[in-house]
């Protein structure tokens, strides 16, 4: 990238031999000559799909959670298409543009990039020129990785972008947060050269403002210049099918007809909007605090997480007593156990009097976040399970969930999280249900505090209350 940058300098500095005045327009005979697209060149390392997932799933976890893609596009092209937003009766984005061609032609390549909404810029870098604001985010870059696992620092850089890259990444936040500006009211300082001794910068003075895309002397300070480092992510290697660039997202997106924006990978970025949720259940707040996501996934249609799917669905409950209930099983062919008679006839088995519909959740107990190969204990799992949002079953969810699954597949078997109850040998009992070449059971088991369980076995949950 210097080579390249070296020479636009000095392609710059043939065609001004003196620096321009500041806000004034320099001599028309000076006007630096037409340039092709000039390439931003930045090593962007190539994995697989698993890898990738890795990688931004930690990324997200040190807090840059904001993530853009960014096309190869100039800002010549984004003042075009600025123009045509104005012409739709949007609201245009670009204010006042350089007039450096050179600078306008600079093209970045296509990209993921993420940036940290709670912390965009380096406080204090104002004081600072660009060499001196490139080397404080080569420090927080250094600092930075040492929040990730080692594996994956290679695969990612923390760097200062092209006037596009910021201007894409601005766009892409505002309309991720109804038009909110990512640079409000300072500048993002680049190192790309627009005429002798100047870089562009691309911000706003006030937050009413358009974004504007300015330069400041090379070398030296400005009140309203930061350094706003942005994290370069690794791209996905092509399938010999497909060769061109791929999201990861753009599978759910093929096969779910969901649209970008309905689409969330951190707690964070969940909206309004989200239908699909790809990504760990278990996020950290900024003071350590596991994030309640499921009071945040009440809408969402599907969830997606790295140890498999997360069923979300809803149940309708109550309406049936216990005798109701157990004459509807014997009425459906059912296989129920006498243990599970056993419990329904207990007096800590309550059911509804009127029916009432719940949203349930169903997944794996690896997804809950212990760690892979953790066999955590029932305690542990319903603990786990409250921090991140969600509540034990009613146990008239066991029956009812039986009458109503009706298309179980063949050997497959599920566990309702529940309070236990203890059963007439005084030990705590908690339904399950599957279904074998015997039938389609209403079966329970021991679930005592202390029982360890398996990362694979199926749970079903409560949304939060």
């Amino acid at each position: 990238m210097a080579a390249e940058l070296d020479k636009l300098r000095r392609d710059v500095d043939q065609d001004f031999p003196f620096p321009r005045p500041k806000g004034k327009t320099a001599p028309e005979t000076s006007q630096p000559r037409g340039l092709e697209p000039i390439e931003f060149a930045i090593d962007i390392p190539t994995v697989n799909e698993e890898v990738y997932l890795k990688t931004r799933e930690a990324v997200e976890a040190t807090g840059y959670r904001f993530v853009a893609a960014i096309r190869p596009v100039s800002i010549e092209d984004l003042i075009a298409e600025d123009s045509q937003r104005e012409q739709e009766g949007k609201p245009g984005r670009l204010g006042h543009v350089n007039d450096s061609r050179a600078m306008r032609a600079i093209v970045p390549p296509e990209m993921e990039v993420a940036i940290n909404p709670a912390s965009v810029r380096i406080e204090g870098s104002n004081y600072l020129s660009t060499d001196d604001q490139i080397a404080k985010i080569q420090d927080a870059e250094d600092e930075w990785k040492e929040l990730l696992p080692e594996d994956v620092r290679s695969l990612v850089s923390m760097r200062m972008v092209d006037p596009s890259t910021y201007s894409q990444l601005e766009d892409a936040y505002m309309d991720a947060r109804e038009g909110q500006p990512l640079f409000p009211n300072y500048f993002a300082r680049t190192d790309v050269p627009t005429f002798l001794g100047f870089v562009a910068d691309v911000g706003r003075r006030g937050p009413d403002n358009q974004r504007n895309v300015n330069d400041w002397y090379r070398d030296s300070d400005n009140r309203s210049v930061f350094a706003v480092p942005v994290v370069v992510l690794p791209q996905i290697q092509p399938t010999p099918q497909d060769t061109s660039p791929r999201n990861p997202q753009d599978e759910i997106l093929k096969s779910l007809g969901y649209t970008l924006d309905q689409i969330a990978s951190h707690p964070d970025s969940i909206t309004q909007d989200t239908k699909v949720y790809s990504g760990s259940l278990l996020h950290h707040d900024s003071e350590g605090k596991i994030i309640r996501i499921f009071e945040r996934l009440e809408g969402v249609e599907r969830i997606f997480t790295p140890e498999g799917e997360v069923q979300v669905y809803d149940l309708t409950i109550g309406g049936k007593d216990k005798d109701q209930l157990q004459q509807a099983l014997s009425q459906g062919n059912f296989q129920v156990s006498s243990w599970s008679h056993d419990i329904m006839n207990k007096r800590d088995f309550k059911t509804l009097k009127d029916p009432q519909t719940i949203r349930l959740a169903k997944m794996p107990v690896a997804a809950l976040g212990f760690g892979e190969g953790i066999t955590p204990t029932t305690a542990q799992i319903y603990t786990r399970a409250g921090e991140l949002g969600l509540d034990l079953c009613p146990a008239e969810v066991g029956p009812h969930q039986r009458l109503q699954d009706t298309d179980q597949d063949m050997n497959d078997w599920y566990w309702i999280a529940m309070k236990q109850i203890t059963d007439s040998n005084g030990d705590p009992l908690g339904f399950w249900l599957g279904r074998n070449e015997d039938g389609t059971w209403l079966d329970c088991d021991w679930a005592g505090p202390d029982s360890w369980w398996d990362p694979e076995v199926q749970l079903v949950f409560s949304f939060g209350k």
